[in-house]
């Protein structure tokens, strides 16, 4: 039996409204002998001074480690360095 094909990430991006206080919700799913293990989400206040650093980071581990990543934000992907 041959070695299993790394999986690909995914990062979806929703620009959509929030509440005034939440700058972005992320949720990152992480996977195990190629299945979906476990979900994991988060809210980014608005009010944090590094949030869109925090975001950058996070999405990079994230992807880095193996997980697929979601993003909710009122803010372009453009605007916070999202290609």
């Amino acid at each position: 039996m041959g070695a299993r094909k790394p999986r690909k990430q995914v990062v979806t991006f929703t620009q959509r409204e929030l509440t005034n206080s939440v700058f972005a919700v992320v949720r990152v799913s992480w996977y195990r002998d190629g299945r979906e293990h476990e979900v994991e989400e988060l809210q980014l206040d608005d009010d944090l001074d590094e949030k869109v650093l925090v975001l950058q980071h996070l999405i990079k581990s994230a992807l880095h480690a193996g997980a697929d990543v979601t993003i909710i934000t009122e803010r372009t992907a453009e605007s916070l360095g999202i290609e």
